[in-house]
């Protein structure tokens, strides 16, 4: 598995924290099963409209930095 430095915002470390200890499971596998959930759906928004879908992408990446 390759590490990808990517930093979370305070809020989204705690919404990982958060579920981790709801569903008891480590932060980690929080963090990389919601990265899947995320990749997959902006794949298929990509495939569907590619412009719309970087629109988003950058709305998206903007809110995650508050």
């Amino acid at each position: 598995m390759k590490s990808l430095g990517v930093k979370f915002s305070d809020k989204t470390d705690l919404q990982i924290k958060d579920l981790a200890s709801v569903v008891d499971m480590p932060n980690s596998k929080i963090a990389r099963a919601a990265m899947q959930i995320g990749l997959m759906q902006l794949k298929n928004a990509a495939v569907k409209d590619c412009d719309t879908a970087k629109s988003f992408i950058a709305i998206e990446d903007a809110k995650s930095r508050h």
